[in-house]
């Protein structure tokens, strides 16, 4: 008779063996868990259709855009290099052709970020990790169905890794500093360890029988999976650690940080080789002859793994992450925006793929919408019909900030260029260009008179200039605001007289009157980049709000300084109330500031908490009564401004950037980090429905499934749907020839009263 020992590492260990197949490669079956949805629940928190009407044959359905709804946040090439899988602050995974760039599927189910992805070493099952709805998730290519759902206890997932038999699953709850390890056929957990700080990265040794982990200032540990906790460790004091990979032979493990490329000897855990230069990503190629690598910002560059000289650099790739196809002649990079796949071998791009929006449109209440900002050439669309007006072009570098006159017939931009520019609307013909300040203009706010312009920017100035007149303005040149006097909260001279063109000018200069000189005064006093300026609604007081940490109030008639507010952290938002008599400010701490406008002095404060607690937009509703406050942990506030008590907490899924009431005070406006405007009945703090910035395009769509957006979008809208044996992505007619929905465009009026 054989006795077993008892002893659960000796088991652990027979489990662990029993898992290797022959082949690295070997596919693996996982069967699918039975969906959990039930018709007429969304897809998941995040997907854009909230409450998806029952259609026969179909458990759930949404629409998506092409494109991912905010940042990206990694890319992975499928080890055939046919595929490559994208995932960010959308919480959807999308799967493109990497011969033709096409999309080929969304896949929906995270409530959440999805930080990292992973494909099985057959190319079978493609895992997610999910950020803060704690999970990591295995899908089916493709069929598009959610396999598996594997749950973490220990906080969010930050990363996934197979092991190399392609049978379990390696999580790493970043925020809590644990790794757990699940057998990803069965569901099953098989152990968990503790690092106790975050980590920042993890991965299998090329047996199976080792994971190595690390933090970003702590030693690589080496726990073999037999053993209740790590008994070895790498030694990589004296520099960060962003990243690591073990070589295909398991005898070393090459490691990326700040100040270049450590490659270990894993035996006697002594460096061998160092690469200088920073590193965020390492990656040896397959067969272990190459190391790539890559710094945040810097292009790809691969390395003689033997020697640690330089081969060849992928010229014009940025990247914080990389990974190989199996056959080693591909290699995907992604930024925040867009993924790419290069050819190794002629060190050039295959396919680009402009993967991602960032920026929301912004909307005033019965202004037009503006789109496309943080580039130079901002749109501007009609916001019932979501019809491009015009395209302002001018600017020489991205625009930062808009502002639009009270009558809506001006819009001011200011831009990375360091100048101002008024447009003429709806025609967006240029009206004018005022210059003078001497870097990024990131802020502009019109007087209510819309004859007063104010423009904040990273020379810690404030300009204050006079608007001219549309009649007497140039369609394409305007003067420059000259420079007058400059101590601080002194009024600069008066405007000069208009400008001549010189007698030998010619007749098209003389055609070409140049308005008067527009600059009223220049404020000075901030020690920091002024990033918010607004106007008192009732009066002629500029508020002003910087990263020096102070607000600051300024007489607009006089020119002089009225009051320094000193707040705890970098501004992060100003508003006026109604009557003029409050304002608010905001930080990165998890307070709403009231203050008194004639000394600046601290009236009232409220708080709540979040994770994290930064208060980045806030807005008075039009009857002074109510606040809405948006956040950074992807929820807007509404707050009753006489009882200082929270009415209405609304889920928002990304970060908060402004929030606006509409004229009637019905409904809320938050627009978002996933390049979306929310919006919310205020009384039942439903939501309404998005507006989405699209390539050319500005489409609204309701909680309930209906859009209305110009004829073209089709190319940019696509419908995800959920049966009991596929998560299909199908096109908008596809969609309404197998389903026989009915879009009813006059039902996306989501804006309200």
């Amino acid at each position: 008779m054989i006795l077993i020992p008892r002893s659960s590492h000796f088991t652990l260990l027979l489990v662990c063996l029993a898992c290797l197949p022959s082949r690295a490669d070997e596919p693996v079956e996982i069967r699918a868990e039975p969906i959990k949805l039930k018709q007429g629940d969304p897809l998941s928190a995040r997907a854009l259709v909230a409450r998806p009407p029952a259609i026969r044959g179909v458990m759930s359905w949404t629409l998506e855009t092409r494109r991912h709804r905010g940042a990206i946040f990694h890319a992975a090439l499928s080890p055939d290099g046919k595929t490559l899988a994208t995932g960010g602050i959308d919480g959807t995974i999308r799967l493109w052709d990497v011969e033709t760039g096409k999309l080929t599927k969304c896949l929906i189910g995270h409530n959440s970020y999805i930080y990292r992805l992973a494909w099985s070493p057959d190319g079978n099952t493609l895992a997610s990790a999910g950020a803060f709805d704690s999970s990591a998730k295995l899908w089916d290519p493709k069929t598009g169905m959610l396999l598996r759902t594997l749950k973490s206890e220990k906080g969010y997932v930050a990363i996934v890794a197979w092991s190399p038999e392609g049978k379990r699953l390696a999580l790493a709850s970043a925020e809590s500093g644990y790794v757990i390890v699940f057998d990803a056929v069965r569901g099953e957990h098989i152990k968990t360890v503790g690092l106790g700080v975050p980590v920042a990265w993890l991965g299998w040794s090329p047996d199976g029988l080792t994971i190595a982990y690390a933090g970003n200032a702590t030693p690589i540990q080496l726990w073999e999976l037999s053993a209740a906790k790590p008994s070895n460790s790498l030694d990589t004091s004296g520099d960060v650690t962003y990243s690591f990979s073990y070589s295909p032979d398991g005898k070393t493990v090459a490691v990326g940080g700040a100040a270049g490329i450590r490659m270990f000897d894993v035996a006697a855990g002594t460096v061998i080789r160092t690469i200088p230069g920073a590193a965020t990503s390492v990656v040896y190629s397959p067969d272990g002859s190459t190391l790539a690598s890559a710094s945040s910002g810097g292009a790809v560059q691969l390395w003689e793994a033997a020697t640690g000289k330089a081969v060849k650099t992928l010229a014009g790739s940025t990247t914080s992450y990389i990974s190989w196809s199996r056959d080693g002649k591909l290699i995907s990079t992604n930024t925040s925006t867009t993924a790419a796949v290069w050819e190794v071998e002629s060190a050039k791009r295959k396919q680009n793929f402009d993967a991602s929006g960032i920026y929301p449109p912004i909307w005033s209440p019965g202004k037009p919408l503006i789109s496309d900002t943080h580039t130079a050439t901002p749109s501007v669309y009609d916001v019932n019909t979501g019809k491009r007006l015009c395209k302002l072009e001018g600017h020489k570098a991205a625009v930062t900030s808009v502002a639009w006159t009270r009558d809506g017939k001006t819009l001011a931009t200011g831009a990375y260029d360091n100048t101002v520019r008024l447009w003429d609307m709806p025609s967006g013909s240029p009206i004018a260009t005022l210059e003078g300040h001497t870097a990024p203009v990131l802020a502009v706010a019109w007087m209510a008179d819309g004859k007063t312009l104010a423009s904040g920017s990273s020379d810690k100035t404030i300009r204050v200039w006079k608007a001219p007149d549309k009649k007497a303005s140039p369609t394409k040149k305007a003067a420059t605001g000259k420079t007058a006097e400059k101590s601080e909260g002194t009024a600069a001279a008066a405007a000069a007289a208009e400008q001549k063109p010189t007698a030998d000018a010619g007749k098209k200069a003389a055609s070409e009157k140049k308005p008067t000189d527009a600059l009223l005064y220049e404020f000075k006093g901030h020690e920091g980049p002024v990033t918010h300026l607004t106007w008192a609604p009732t009066g002629k007081t500029l508020a002003s709000g910087s990263t020096d940490k102070t607000a600051r109030l300024w007489n607009g008639t006089t020119g002089k300084p009225i009051a320094t507010i000193i707040v705890s952290w970098a501004v992060q938002a100003l508003a006026w109330s109604p009557d003029g008599k409050t304002l608010g400010s905001s930080g990165v701490d998890d307070r709403l500031n009231f203050w008194n406008p004639t000394n600046g002095q601290l009236v009232n404060f409220v708080a709540s908490p979040g994770s994290p607690p930064s208060v980045s937009a806030i807005t008075w509703s039009p009857s002074g009564t109510t606040i809405a406050s948006g956040r950074r942990n992807h929820t807007v506030q509404v707050w009753d401004g006489r009882s200082d008590k929270p009415v209405q907490n609304l889920t928002a899924m990304a970060p908060v950037i402004s929030t606006t009431w509409t004229t009637g005070g019905s409904t809320i406006a938050g627009a978002c980090e996933d390049r979306t405007v929310r919006f919310w009945d205020v009384e039942s703090g439903k939501l309404r429905g998005h507006l989405i910035a699209e390539q050319d395009q500005v489409a609204a769509v309701s909680a309930e499934g209906h859009f209305r957006a110009e004829s073209g979008i089709e190319t940019d809208l696509f419908y995800v749907v959920q049966t009991d044996k596929t998560q299909e992505t199908l096109s908008i007619s596809d969609f309404a020839t197998k389903s026989k929905w009915k879009n009813i465009p006059a039902q996306a009026a989501i804006m309200g009263k």
